[in-house]
């Protein structure tokens, strides 16, 4: 909960300028592909992302589970290619080999639960209704 708190307090004063230059009748005229996008990396790589790193907290280690979020850029590049149209070039697909073997090789190097620097799961349980 704190963490959620003070992330908002420090975007707070990015948000301000964001808000004040945004052409809001634009929005207006924005593509189903591109609310489409955005919906998804909301929703599924932001929302779904932490409860399946959390899981996988519970499972491997910190560093393991975190090295995953190098995927998040792979997979708006796949989308943005997929849904809107943009042209896949060289440096994406450099980008997206260079994630790929940094997740392989720290997924691959992991920790056993003896290590030290381990941390306990923080993701609460689901609750039993």
């Amino acid at each position: 909960m704190l963490s959620l708190v003070l992330a908002t307090a420090g975007a707070l004063p990015l948000a301000v300028p964001v808000i004040a230059t945004t052409d809001w009748a634009a929005l207006a005229h924005t593509s189903w592909q591109t609310w489409a996008l955005m919906i998804y990396s909301g929703v599924a790589i932001n929302g779904v992302a932490v409860v399946l790193i959390c899981d996988a907290i519970a499972v491997k280690d910190t560093a393991v589970a975190a090295a995953f979020t190098a995927r998040t850029p792979v997979s708006g590049a796949l989308l943005s290619v997929a849904l809107l149209g943009e042209h896949f070039h060289l440096y994406h697909l450099a980008g997206i080999t260079l994630a790929a073997i940094g997740v392989f090789l720290v997924a691959r190097e992991g920790t056993t639960s003896e290590d030290p620097l381990r941390v306990a799961p923080t993701c609460p349980a689901p609750s039993q209704a």
